[in-house]
């Protein structure tokens, strides 16, 4: 099997330092639901005051109109666009993703890219939510796919397929590649995907209020030890965050990497050094573009009243760790 080339300098702008706390997503899809509530918790907390009310009521009008109840308000429906896969639900797969190729051994390649693609589809969406007429089914169904989709953006897995003779067709973002990680085989984009913890819990939704504080704990020390300029933070070219997905997928995902291998403590710091500086990333640009985009989006008083009143009984309700989590966000 191939050795992929040895690792190469990172983007110096987008470098980032190790966290050391242990952050609790899972590995299923996309950054796994955990990271991708991380992901729109970070991004909730940029939104105006008036904006989160309005986000908080399309929220909760969506949780209703399915019944989509593991999806209450905003930061659970980020795992929603996953949610459709586990309902086999798959037309919209290729919505998660961009197969750039990496093709170091320079083999023909005979495989189209797929036009239909997480670049295309994330512009399409923030295009959706300008169109602020629209029925408030297509705007809904818009701000959930982008509050997925801007999270699998950043993951640099997501942005590339490796191609070479061993892999004459691509392997699927590191779908097709097993290493081992103390000893256990887990597939490589499903380690990036865990932020390089391939032991952390599941936190089921609706959330725990107790599970909800651990996103929420979890987003401060992101936000703490992730710093990024005004100029990183406010991108929306959804081509150029593809592109420096890939380039973190070449320089770190698949550097040094031998498939089957017991991959080096080093490895896993760089993994996470990176995977977690770009789920900080994603949150803060995901925030910046929905705080645009609500500003000009009318929600129907009837709504607004109704979460308004929910609102009002919930915080004249006793709550305990036990319960599911209140629809309101929480203050940063």
């Amino acid at each position: 099997m191939p050795t992929f080339p040895g690792r190469r300098r990172c983007l110096t702008a987008l470098c980032v330092l190790v966290l050391s706390f242990a952050l609790c997503v899972t590995q299923v899809l996309g950054w796994g639901c955990v990271g991708h509530m991380i992901v729109a918790e970070i991004a909730r907390r940029r939104l105006s005051p008036a904006n989160q009310e309005k986000i908080g009521a399309m929220a909760m009008a969506f949780g209703k109109s399915g019944p989509f109840r593991l999806s209450p308000d905003m930061v659970q429906a980020a795992c929603w666009s996953d949610d459709l896969k586990i309902w086999h639900q798959y037309a919209m797969n290729s919505w998660h993703f961009v197969d750039t190729p990496y093709n170091p051994e320079n083999i023909t390649i005979t495989d189209a890219m797929d036009p239909v693609n997480i670049i295309n589809v994330t512009t399409d969406m923030m295009l959706a939510l300008r169109h602020s007429k629209s029925p408030m089914y297509v705007l809904n169904f818009a701000w959930v796919s982008l509050v997925h989709l801007m999270g699998d953006l950043h993951q640099p897995l997501h942005a590339v397929t490796f191609y070479s003779k061993h892999f004459p067709h691509g392997d699927r973002g590191g779908n097709s590649i097993k290493v081992r990680v103390h000893g256990k085989e887990v597939r490589l984009h499903a380690l990036w995907d865990s932020l390089c913890n391939v032991t952390l819990p599941h936190y089921p939704r609706p959330l725990s209020s107790t599970d909800y504080s651990a996103i929420t704990e979890a987003a401060d020390q992101l936000e703490d030890t992730y710093k990024f300029s005004t100029e990183m933070m406010t991108l929306r070219n959804t081509t150029l965050i593809a592109s420096e997905s890939f380039a973190f997928a070449v320089n770190t995902s698949y550097a040094g990497l031998t498939p089957g291998m017991e991959l080096s403590d080093d490895y896993l710091e760089r993994c996470a050094e990176v995977a977690k500086g770009r789920l900080t990333l994603g949150g803060y640009r995901l925030g910046n573009i929905l705080d645009d985009l609500l500003e000009n989006i009318p929600v129907d008083d009837g709504i607004l009243k109704e979460y308004r009143a929910t609102m009002q009984n919930q915080d004249s309700t006793p709550t305990t760790n036990d319960n599911v989590v209140r629809l309101r966000g929480h203050s940063h």
